[in-house]
Protein backbone atom coordinates (compact mmCIF):
# COMPACT_ATOMS: atom_id res chain seq x y z
CA UNK A 1 0.00 0.00 0.00
CA UNK A 2 2.63 1.89 0.46
CA UNK A 3 4.26 1.85 -2.93
CA UNK A 4 1.07 2.54 -4.27
CA UNK A 5 0.76 5.87 -2.57
CA UNK A 6 4.03 7.05 -2.96
CA UNK A 7 3.54 6.16 -7.14
CA UNK A 8 0.81 7.97 -7.86
CA UNK A 9 1.94 11.34 -5.64
CA UNK A 10 5.30 11.45 -8.12
CA UNK A 11 4.10 12.81 -11.33
CA UNK A 12 5.06 10.24 -14.72
CA UNK A 13 8.41 12.08 -15.78
CA UNK A 14 7.55 11.63 -19.48
CA UNK A 15 4.54 13.46 -20.04
CA UNK A 16 4.73 17.23 -20.47
CA UNK A 17 1.59 18.08 -18.34
CA UNK A 18 3.18 16.46 -15.43
CA UNK A 19 6.78 17.95 -16.30
CA UNK A 20 5.25 21.27 -16.32
CA UNK A 21 3.57 20.51 -12.84
CA UNK A 22 6.87 18.81 -11.21
CA UNK A 23 8.32 22.59 -12.75
CA UNK A 24 5.86 24.67 -10.83
CA UNK A 25 6.15 23.03 -7.98
CA UNK A 26 9.93 23.22 -7.83
CA UNK A 27 9.87 26.83 -7.97
CA UNK A 28 7.78 26.87 -4.72
CA UNK A 29 10.48 25.20 -3.29
CA UNK A 30 13.06 27.32 -0.80
CA UNK A 31 16.58 27.65 -2.98
CA UNK A 32 19.07 24.93 -1.85
CA UNK A 33 20.71 22.07 -2.69
CA UNK A 34 17.07 20.01 -2.68
CA UNK A 35 16.29 22.52 -5.15
CA UNK A 36 18.83 22.39 -7.61
CA UNK A 37 18.88 18.85 -8.02
CA UNK A 38 15.04 18.65 -8.47
CA UNK A 39 15.97 21.29 -11.37
CA UNK A 40 18.89 18.97 -12.76
CA UNK A 41 16.12 16.59 -12.88
CA UNK A 42 14.12 18.37 -14.83
CA UNK A 43 16.80 19.68 -17.35
CA UNK A 44 17.18 15.91 -17.76
CA UNK A 45 14.28 14.84 -18.82
CA UNK A 46 13.18 17.94 -21.28
CA UNK A 47 16.51 16.88 -22.90
CA UNK A 48 14.78 13.53 -23.24
CA UNK A 49 11.94 14.33 -24.48
CA UNK A 50 13.45 16.30 -26.87
CA UNK A 51 15.34 13.85 -28.19
CA UNK A 52 12.50 11.38 -28.75
CA UNK A 53 10.83 13.59 -30.42
CA UNK A 54 13.34 13.92 -33.03
CA UNK A 55 14.03 9.76 -33.01
CA UNK A 56 9.16 10.08 -33.56
CA UNK A 57 10.62 12.82 -36.44
CA UNK A 58 12.96 10.78 -38.46
CA UNK A 59 12.01 7.29 -37.60
CA UNK A 60 11.53 5.61 -41.16
CA UNK A 61 8.95 2.55 -40.96
CA UNK A 62 9.34 -0.61 -42.63
CA UNK A 63 6.45 -2.64 -44.07
CA UNK A 64 5.32 -5.20 -41.98
CA UNK A 65 7.32 -8.44 -43.89
CA UNK A 66 10.47 -7.20 -45.45
CA UNK A 67 12.00 -10.90 -45.79
CA UNK A 68 11.57 -10.62 -49.63
CA UNK A 69 11.38 -7.23 -49.86
CA UNK A 70 13.42 -5.79 -53.05
CA UNK A 71 12.17 -2.24 -52.11
CA UNK A 72 9.39 -2.62 -54.47
CA UNK A 73 5.85 -3.87 -54.02
CA UNK A 74 4.51 -6.99 -55.81
CA UNK A 75 2.54 -5.98 -58.31
CA UNK A 76 -0.95 -5.35 -57.36
CA UNK A 77 -2.58 -7.67 -60.08
CA UNK A 78 -0.50 -10.86 -59.19
CA UNK A 79 -1.00 -12.05 -56.22
CA UNK A 80 2.23 -13.35 -54.56
CA UNK A 81 3.65 -16.99 -56.29
CA UNK A 82 4.64 -19.54 -53.93
CA UNK A 83 8.11 -20.92 -55.00
CA UNK A 84 7.63 -24.64 -56.83
CA UNK A 85 7.89 -27.60 -54.11
CA UNK A 86 11.04 -28.87 -56.11
CA UNK A 87 12.90 -25.97 -54.50
CA UNK A 88 14.44 -25.92 -51.39
CA UNK A 89 14.37 -22.01 -50.55
CA UNK A 90 14.85 -18.91 -51.88
CA UNK A 91 13.29 -17.72 -55.28
CA UNK A 92 16.18 -18.80 -57.05
CA UNK A 93 17.12 -22.13 -58.81
CA UNK A 94 19.04 -24.48 -56.11
CA UNK A 95 22.42 -25.58 -57.47
CA UNK A 96 24.44 -28.21 -56.02
CA UNK A 97 27.84 -27.46 -54.37
CA UNK A 98 30.37 -28.09 -56.63
CA UNK A 99 34.36 -26.60 -57.36
CA UNK A 100 34.02 -23.81 -59.82
CA UNK A 101 34.21 -23.70 -63.81
CA UNK A 102 38.14 -24.84 -64.72
CA UNK A 103 39.14 -25.61 -61.86
CA UNK A 104 40.41 -28.75 -63.20
CA UNK A 105 43.18 -26.94 -65.04
CA UNK A 106 44.42 -25.13 -62.63
CA UNK A 107 44.71 -28.26 -60.33
CA UNK A 108 46.78 -29.82 -63.19
CA UNK A 109 49.51 -26.74 -63.34
CA UNK A 110 49.36 -27.32 -59.38
CA UNK A 111 50.20 -31.00 -59.80
CA UNK A 112 52.42 -30.66 -62.59
CA UNK A 113 54.25 -28.04 -60.24
CA UNK A 114 54.37 -30.17 -57.48
CA UNK A 115 55.85 -32.98 -59.65
CA UNK A 116 58.89 -30.66 -60.86
CA UNK A 117 59.86 -28.95 -57.34
CA UNK A 118 59.49 -32.98 -55.74
CA UNK A 119 62.12 -34.07 -58.85
CA UNK A 120 64.16 -31.02 -58.49
CA UNK A 121 64.33 -31.49 -54.33
CA UNK A 122 65.17 -35.30 -55.24
CA UNK A 123 67.88 -34.68 -57.45
CA UNK A 124 69.07 -31.69 -54.95
CA UNK A 125 69.40 -34.72 -52.53
CA UNK A 126 71.08 -37.00 -54.65
CA UNK A 127 73.95 -34.55 -55.91
CA UNK A 128 74.47 -33.28 -52.06
CA UNK A 129 74.91 -37.20 -51.17
CA UNK A 130 76.92 -37.80 -54.75
CA UNK A 131 79.08 -34.42 -53.11
CA UNK A 132 79.88 -36.39 -49.88
CA UNK A 133 80.99 -39.81 -51.13
CA UNK A 134 82.94 -38.01 -53.65
CA UNK A 135 84.78 -35.60 -50.87
CA UNK A 136 85.17 -39.04 -49.01
CA UNK A 137 86.45 -40.51 -51.59
CA UNK A 138 88.92 -37.94 -52.25
CA UNK A 139 90.28 -38.05 -48.65
CA UNK A 140 90.75 -41.65 -48.83
CA UNK A 141 92.81 -41.35 -52.07
CA UNK A 142 95.14 -38.70 -50.54
CA UNK A 143 95.16 -40.34 -47.13
CA UNK A 144 96.83 -43.70 -49.11
CA UNK A 145 99.40 -41.28 -51.16
CA UNK A 146 100.19 -39.87 -47.92
CA UNK A 147 100.98 -43.20 -46.78
CA UNK A 148 102.91 -44.37 -49.76
CA UNK A 149 104.86 -41.27 -49.64
CA UNK A 150 105.99 -41.63 -45.86
CA UNK A 151 106.88 -45.75 -46.62
CA UNK A 152 109.09 -44.63 -49.62
CA UNK A 153 110.65 -41.93 -47.75
CA UNK A 154 111.51 -44.08 -44.41
CA UNK A 155 113.35 -46.38 -46.97
CA UNK A 156 115.09 -43.90 -49.01
CA UNK A 157 116.45 -41.01 -47.00
CA UNK A 158 119.45 -39.12 -48.77
CA UNK A 159 120.34 -35.58 -49.09
CA UNK A 160 118.52 -35.27 -52.36
CA UNK A 161 115.20 -35.98 -49.55
CA UNK A 162 113.32 -32.60 -48.80
CA UNK A 163 113.51 -34.49 -45.01
CA UNK A 164 116.51 -34.92 -45.01
CA UNK A 165 118.41 -34.06 -41.32
CA UNK A 166 121.14 -31.17 -41.87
Amino acid sequence: MADEATTTSTPNLLDEEALVELERRIAAMEPGPFRREWEGIVAIERNRQRIRAIERATKVTLPPDTSRWSGRPPPPSTPAAEPPSDRPSGWAKFDPLSSPPGIRYVDALCDAQDARDRAALIEADRQHRQAILDAFAEGKLIDEQRRRAAAERTCHRGPGDPDYPS
